[in-house]
């Protein structure tokens, strides 16, 4: 398979209890999670002309992904502050969208990168410009909607509900559904995941596992979703597997099961 994800990068800088810096961003670390796996990986997204910049596409390359339809910005690689408190919880302070603040794809960028199985959109400022070419691709088409609003018809909406419970997943996969979604999967922290294809209804707990980061829990639940999808796996199958995939991440620090894979 080959697989497409376009949006947000970022570097992380933590402050308070941990200190250090990582590269992350839902679209990027949906395509290393991919890539880790053993798909092949396309990345598109903006870079500052900066070390940071460079540094991220190192990261991207090391992997093996695709990165040639990264855009290089005169503004700065986007950052963003996240404070760590004692009890582990992470704080984000502040985010400096920088580069991917003003990326903009179309159309064009669907053409050039060519045939794809998926398409996964993480933060993009006017996913609109997108939806109309996305709309005439076959490729499965996946949005994270906790970042970016959704604007129409996807064939996967993945919504963060917190850790809401299953009236709470209900409601905001219903809305989903309603907006164009052929599936609505909402991810509820400890109390596991839900899923809506507008007839029929699934959970799934959350897999057992020992918290040390939840950073980038999410975003592996949606590479491995996505990729047990297009492998035509049933959805109670993909959701145990995401749900797995997402207890795994939270047992090491970082969004990626490497060792630093992000630092500066």
């Amino acid at each position: 398979m080959r697989l497409l994800t376009i949006g947000d990068n970022t570097i992380d800088r933590y402050r308070g209890a941990m200190t250090g810096e990582r590269v992350g961003g839902n679209a990027l670390n949906v395509a290393m999670n991919l890539a880790l796996a053993g798909y092949s990986v396309v990345y598109a997204g903006a870079v500052g002309s900066d070390d940071a910049g460079d540094h991220v596409v190192d990261v991207l390359r090391s992997v093996g992904i695709d990165t040639s339809h990264v855009v290089r910005s005169h503004l700065p690689t986007a950052s963003t502050d996240v404070r760590v408190l004692e009890s582990g919880e992470r704080v984000f302070e502040a985010e400096h969208y920088g580069a991917t603040g003003e990326y903009r794809p179309d159309g064009r960028l669907l053409a050039s990168v060519g045939p794809v199985d998926a398409i996964h959109l993480g933060y993009l400022a006017d996913v609109e410009l997108l939806y109309p070419a996305l709309a005439t691709t076959n490729a499965l088409v996946s949005q994270d909607c906790a970042v970016t609003p959704q604007r129409g018809a996807l064939g996967i909406a993945f919504i963060s509900g917190g850790d809401g419970d299953s009236q709470v997943a209900r409601s905001l996969a219903e809305s989903a559904v309603a907006q164009g979604a052929a599936l609505a999967v909402v991810t509820l922290g400890s109390a596991g995941s839900a899923v809506y294809d507008a007839a029929d209804w699934y959970e799934c707990a959350a897999a057992p596992t020992i918290v040390v980061d939840t950073t980038g829990a999410g975003d592996s639940y949606i590479a491995e979703f996505i990729a047990q999808r297009c492998n035509i796996v049933d959805i109670e199958t993909a959701m145990r597997a995401a749900s797995i995939a997402a207890a795994a991440t939270c047992s090491h620090w970082g969004a990626w099961a490497t060792v630093n894979p992000g630092n500066l």
